[in-house]
């Protein structure tokens, strides 16, 4: 059992969409297996500048979960604030010192797949502010998927 996580652009007319698994355009989603709440809570704390400790309590309580998944939660204003205001050089910035935790360095992720998702991550946001909308951060089992395509509700 896998679990994959999704950062999705959406306002919060649209979190009901989320939890029933409706499509939302390809560009307003990162879908991806490594962006769990501590790897993503590092990523917003070094783009903050704020604790890990700062970061991670704000993922304790779920927007919404269901027995088995999925958990959402809002991604914090603050950094999609912040990351908007980067220029290249100080997101490369990021994605070194991010490349440079546990959690990537434990998953073997090399430096330039690091800055080719934190430029993703980036280019969301940009959209994200601009559309005025929220990043949700979703997290779901894929026994959750497979059971949902078994009850033909996928």
């Amino acid at each position: 059992m896998g679990v994959v996580f999704d950062l999705i652009m959406a306002d919060d007319t649209e979190v009901e969409k989320i939890v029933t698994f409706a499509p939302f355009p390809i560009s307003d989603v990162i879908s991806t297996k490594i962006l769990d709440p501590v790897t993503l809570a590092k990523l917003q704390a070094i783009t903050m500048r704020k604790t890990f400790e700062e970061i991670i309590a704000h993922y304790e309580v779920p927007i919404f979960e269901g027995d088995d998944g999925p958990w959402i939660y809002n991604v914090l204003n603050e950094f999609i604030s912040n990351l908007i205001q980067l220029d290249d050089t100080e997101l490369k910035r990021i994605a070194h010192d991010w490349t440079s935790t546990e959690e990537i360095q434990i998953r073997h992720l090399d430096g330039a797949f690091v800055e080719e998702l934190v430029k993703d991550i980036y280019m969301l946001a940009v959209r994200t502010n601009f559309l005025k909308k929220k990043i949700f951060f979703k997290m779901l089992l894929i026994r959750t998927i497979d059971t949902l395509i078994a009850r033909k509700r996928w």
